[in-house]
């Protein structure tokens, strides 16, 4: 052993205090409260089920603490359950907080681990960030409008035609925005393989990366359990899931590289990337450094859409008065024989209201992605053990009974205040899509597919309680399919269109949107820096064609 005289050294403001000795001052120090632990399992049998984020909301209530911590066989977790312990551990000490916990069932198994999302904190992960900032900011964002508002007109018009099918509607309109952004491919209007494709793989990653879903991200030495031996299903599951995974990754980018190779490509982020590269030559890392970014994209993409939509369906059946003041408003701003626009948005505060309470009631993303601590560390006197899996109960602080007074009742009004936005009340969106340097960069894409899918379903449509088959009214429950992103189960409601004149105009705005596709399919000279009405844009470009 050796001697004090030659322990390591940290010089602090007291002086220079040898590294042994914080370290055992340290582990000397409490870990932060939660709930009674067990020998060897520690929590693992109080975990629940569903909804564990309001358990973990409550365990906090119950230690008076916004920072918990639980053992789950050996595992060491810590939840942040109030914004102000989130932002002083994932941004003021990001470069402990910002890695990522090595996630056996989703990452190693089936293969997720090369999205973004997932990647641990370096320089790798950098690089991916830095294309994500460049293509999802919010002045970038704008350049897909046309794509939102079009794809927006083409799901109106499906709900026109089969209104039953709604959930399958919203998914296509999601995976359309996408589709078209990151690979620029044009999808099919039913049954696209692409689509249904990314859908079925999505939903594996949705799932296998939950806290807690699966046993072998506790105990990573089961991911040498033989799959024939009873309890070791998940590796069966593992291997069909990763061909999913695989094709996910895969086919989309091999079409938009084949159309790239032939010149027919559409505009996208795979084929700038292509067309950037020095000389036009791709390297094979850069290659598969914009195929694994292009997949990333995609996933982030779809999931924090298709969750406050399908939840906006729910919640204007169950909040009748809800869609009543939106469709005033609507009707009171819109001139006669418009569907909304993008240009729309300042005279919809109360349209931007039910969004923004979307995101804060539903919480898209309730558990965030968890976070790794990579050294042991101090936070108000409790001690964070290195190896920590460290989450942001992103739910818990967008209920936050002093923040958001009522929290538990879905009420857009909370954010407005003579007529217009209140400024004064903290925007949801801050929180909604995460904290700290690992916050959801596509929160600016996600926002106004959203909102103007909402704004457009209320200018066209009534969402009620439909009857089952002896005339009783149904009562949608407010049941959840869980994963990282969370979103409401198949439902039934009715959706019938607002008045007679509503289906020529869907009809009429999908056909001005063929009519725009086909003009910009011709080369133009100008290049559009803000949004027009389709009526603009088409005219303008009939002008500058060359």
């Amino acid at each position: 052993m050796k001697s004090p005289a030659t322990w390591p050294v940290r010089t602090t403001g007291c002086g220079r205090i040898p590294l042994r000795l914080i370290r055992l001052s340290r582990s000397s120090l409490p870990l932060p409260p939660g709930p009674k632990k067990l020998p060897l399992l520690g929590n693992a049998l109080q975990m629940p089920a569903s909804r564990i984020w309001e358990t973990f909301h409550k365990w906090s209530k119950e230690s008076g603490s916004d920072i918990i911590h639980l053992d789950v066989l050996g595992t060491s977790i810590v939840v942040l359950n109030s914004e102000q312990a989130t932002l002083d551990l994932f941004e003021k000490r990001a470069t402990i907080y910002s890695s990522r916990p090595h996630f056996v069932m989703a990452g190693e198994l089936i293969g997720w681990n090369f999205l973004t999302p997932l990647l641990p904190y370096g320089e790798h992960w950098r690089a991916h960030r830095r294309i994500f900032h460049q293509e999802f900011n919010a002045t970038a964002c704008r350049r897909f409008r046309p794509d939102q508002l079009n794809a927006t007109h083409r799901f109106l018009q499906k709900l026109l035609d089969s209104p039953e099918q709604f959930m399958r509607h919203i998914r296509h309109l999601a995976g359309e925005v996408t589709m078209s952004t990151t690979y620029g491919i044009q999808i099919r209007p039913v049954d696209d393989p692409n689509i249904d494709i990314a859908e079925r793989a999505i939903r594996t990653l949705a799932k296998s990366a939950a806290p807690g879903k699966f046993l072998v991200d506790a105990v990573p030495l089961l991911k040498f359990y033989p799959s024939f031996l009873p309890g070791g299903g998940f590796k069966t599951l593992a291997r069909k899931w990763r061909m999913l995974c695989e094709a996910f990754r895969d086919v989309a980018f091999d079409t938009c590289k084949q159309e790239i190779s032939t010149g027919s490509a559409r505009p996208s982020f795979v084929r700038s990337r292509f067309m950037s590269a020095d000389g036009g030559v791709v390297s094979a890392a850069e290659e598969q450094f914009i195929r694994e970014s292009a997949a990333s994209m995609y996933a982030a993409g779809t999931e924090t859409t298709i969750s406050p939509i399908t939840l906006f369906f729910l919640l204007m059946v169950l909040c009748p008065e809800v869609q009543k003041k939106a469709q005033e408003e609507i009707d009171r701003s819109l001139e006669p024989g418009h569907l909304p626009d993008f240009h729309d948005e300042d005279r919809l505060p109360y349209i931007t209201a039910i969004v923004k309470e979307l995101f804060r009631w539903g919480s898209t993303l309730p558990l965030a992605v968890p976070h790794l601590s990579v050294e042991e560390d101090v936070y108000r006197g409790y001690r964070i053990p290195a190896g920590s899996t460290v989450i942001s109960n992103l739910w818990g602080i967008l209920h936050d009974e002093a923040v958001y007074p009522n929290a538990a009742v879905f009420w857009p009004d909370r954010f407005i205040k003579d007529g217009k936005l209140d400024k004064s009340i903290k925007d949801p969106l801050g929180i909604a899509f995460g904290i700290g340097r690992r916050v959801c960069p596509g929160l600016s894409l996600a926002f106004y597919s959203v909102w103007i899918a909402v704004a457009s379903t209320l200018a066209a449509f009534e969402i009620t309680k439909t009857r089952d088959q002896h005339g009783n009214l149904i009562e949608p429950p407010l049941a959840l399919e869980e994963g990282i992103a969370v979103s409401p189960l198949p439902f039934k409601c009715s959706i019938k269109p607002r008045t007679q004149q509503v289906e020529w105009l869907i009809r009429s705005a999908r056909d001005d949107d063929e009519y725009l596709c086909m003009s910009f399919s011709v080369k133009v000279s100008f290049q559009v820096l803000v949004p027009f009405s389709h009526s603009d844009i088409a005219t303008m470009a009939l002008l500058q064609v060359v």
